[in-house]
């Protein structure tokens, strides 16, 4: 997000309602969206002052009938909470800071359509709702003309998330690679703001391609069993999010091992923990992941 020095009425509406819009826009990709998972994230911006933003999201998934089935019922659900911070400099000294925070909620569900034994397609419709604020902090003397540039607000937003996935997969003895694109779609509708100067009204499209491989190891953990993963994927980013002078896409590494957890344990049979590291110029990012399939 770019902040320049804008003073006619106009101009400041404007100003307030792109931040916004940029604002809801990285809230609802990396926080509503299944994009990342726990993570930090910086991104060291050209044109203005770094941006550095957290995420924390609480996935639960479950899939109805057995893997073999030729169709499955999908539901999912999660709470994402997402904290942005960037210093502003464009208004000169002081130093000001901007910061945005959100709590959102998404569900939905779907349905997995086995097409042969290696290969699946996944039609998806996520709804998120968000209660995102931004605060900006500035310490000026009283009448300086940059005084009534930026204003505080709050705002709650519906999301809408339709997405479509592709995953192949095949297993050659211990070893099970796979493919998989997903494609989603994030319409975002304002419900309620506290400022007259922001609008929400945006969307923004994200589109990620994986590789991976999967080892079922001989191990046992505790007495279940261990594979160990590997991915590395590429999202491609197109409208408001990209329009924020966000990269146009960035990469994904991540390493993890899952349990098989035994059948006392219902409905849980697989725990996984992982790590990943995100790059592509100036953005980088850490991401720790714990997740459990049903």
């Amino acid at each position: 997000m770019t902040v320049k020095a804008q003073l006619d009425p106009d101009s400041i509406r404007t100003l307030n309602n792109n931040l916004a819009n940029d604002a809801v826009s990285a809230v609802e990709v990396f926080s509503a969206g299944n994009t990342i998972a726990t993570g930090t994230f910086d991104y060291d911006n050209p044109g203005s002052s770094d941006v550095k933003f957290s995420t924390f999201k609480l996935p639960l998934s479950y899939a109805f009938g057995s893997p073999t089935n030729r169709f499955r019922p999908l539901v999912g659900a999660y709470v994402g909470y997402f904290d942005l911070s960037q210093d502003v400099t464009g208004f000169g000294p002081p130093t000001g800071e901007l910061r945005v925070r959100s709590w959102t909620a998404t569900a939905g569900g779907g349905v997995e359509c086995r097409i042969n034994d290696w290969l699946s397609v996944s039609p998806r419709l996520m709804l998120a709702y968000s209660h995102v604020w931004e605060n900006y902090n500035r310490d000026v003397p009283p009448g300086d003309p940059t005084t009534g540039l930026l204003f505080d607000w709050d705002a709650d937003a519906l999301t809408l998330l339709p997405s479509l996935e592709v995953n192949a997969a095949w297993t050659f003895d211990r070893w099970v690679l796979g493919v998989n694109s997903r494609y989603t779609y994030i319409g975002v509708l304002g419900l309620h703001d506290s400022s007259p100067l922001i609008d929400l009204d945006s969307a923004s499209q994200v589109w990620r391609n994986e590789v991976s491989a999967r080892y079922r190891s001989p191990w046992k953990l505790f007495s279940m069993p261990v594979d160990l993963f590997s991915l590395f994927a590429r999202y491609d980013l197109a409208g408001q999010i990209r329009h924020s002078d966000f990269v146009e896409h960035f990469y994904e590494m991540r390493l993890g091992a899952s349990l098989f957890v035994p059948k006392w344990v219902k409905p849980i049979r697989e725990l996984s923990l992982s790590g990943a590291y995100y790059f592509e110029g100036p953005f980088t990012g850490y991401s720790v992941g714990l997740a459990l399939d049903f």
